[in-house]
C-alpha cells in the first residue's frame, strides 16, 4: 500500500479552509450547463450567486414574516375585540337568562302547585268514591246476606210446612180407611138388617120393602159425606137404625 505524502499547509491556509469549509454536490448535466449560464449572467462566481439567492431568500422569508406578523396582529386585536363583544353578550345573556327565568320558574312552581292541588282533589274524589262504592257493595251485599237468610227460613218454613201436610195427609189417608172401614161395616150391617126383614139382594120397585132398602142405602150416603168432610172419624153405633114406616104391598 502506497502512503499518500502529507502535504504541510500553512496556518494562514489551514485557518482558511477552517473558516471557509468546502461544499461539493453532483447535478445532473442539464442543471449544472443552466447553473453556468447563470452564474455567467450574473457575473461572479457560484460562491456569490449561492450567496445573492439566500439574500434573497432571507428578504422573502423576512417579508413574509413580517406579513404575517402584522397579520397575526390584525387578528390578534379582532379576536380580542370580537372576544370582548362575546364576553359583553356573555354577561347580557346572563342578565336576560336572570330576568326572564326567575318569572318562569316562578310560574312553574305555581304550575307545579296547581297540578299537585288537582291531582289531590282527584285522589280525594277517587278515594271517596272508593270508599261509597265499597260502602254500597256492602250495603247490597248485606241486604242479600238477609235476603238469603230469609230466604233459607221461608224454605226451612216450607220444608215443615210441607212435612206437616204430609203427615196431615197420612192422618187423613189412614182416617179416610178407617171410615172406608167403617162404611163397609155400616153397609153389611144395612145388609144384615135388609136380609132379617126380607128385603132380596136386588130388588125392583114392585118388590116387597123396596122402600126400605132405598132408605138404608140413602142414610149410609149420607154419614159417608158427613164422615169424609169432618176432620175426626166419626163414631157410629152398631145399633144406630133409622125406623121406616112400614108399607103395606099389593101381595100383603
Amino acid at each position: 500500500m502506497i502512503r499518500k505524502k502529507q502535504i504541510n499547509k500553512c496556518p494562514s491556509r489551514v485557518r482558511y479552509e477552517q473558516t471557509n469549509p468546502v461544499i461539493s454536490f453532483r447535478l445532473p448535466q442539464e442543471t449544472h450547463a443552466e447553473l453556468l449560464t447563470q452564474i455567467k449572467v450574473l457575473g461572479g462566481s457560484f460562491a456569490a450567486w449561492v450567496k445573492e439567492h439566500m439574500r434573497q431568500d432571507n428578504e422573502r422569508a423576512s417579508a413574509r414574516a413580517e406579513c404575517l406578523a402584522r397579520e397575526r396582529d390584525g387578528l390578534g386585536h379582532d379576536i380580542k375585540m370580537k372576544l370582548q363583544v362575546l364576553a359583553k353578550l356573555s354577561r347580557l345573556a346572563e342578565e336576560h337568562k336572570r330576568v326572564i327565568s326567575a318569572p318562569i320558574e316562578a310560574r312553574q312552581a305555581e304550575m307545579l302547585k296547581e297540578v299537585e292541588a288537582e291531582r289531590q282533589v282527584q285522589l280525594k274524589a277517587l278515594s271517596n268514591e272508593l270508599l261509597l262504592t265499597q260502602f254500597s257493595s256492602e250495603k247490597e251485599l248485606t241486604r242479600l246476606n238477609q235476603e238469603i237468610e230469609v230466604k233459607k227460613a221461608e224454605s226451612h218454613q216450607l220444608g215443615s210446612t210441607i212435612l206437616a201436610k204430609r203427615k196431615d195427609l197420612g192422618l187423613l189417608d189412614q182416617a179416610l180407611a178407617n171410615r172406608q172401614l167403617l162404611v163397609e161395616q155400616l153397609v153389611n150391617q144395612a145388609m144384615e138388617i135388609a136380609r132379617s126383614k126380607g128385603v132380596p139382594a136386588v130388588a125392583c120397585q114392585s118388590c116387597p120393602g123396596y122402600l126400605s132398602v132405598i132408605s138404608m142405602f140413602s142414610f149410609i150416603a149420607d154419614m159417608y159425606s158427613k164422615i169424609a168432610s169432618s176432620k175426626k172419624p166419626a163414631v157410629v153405633s152398631s145399633s144406630t137404625t133409622q125406623t121406616v114406616p112400614k108399607q103395606g104391598d099389593g101381595n100383603g
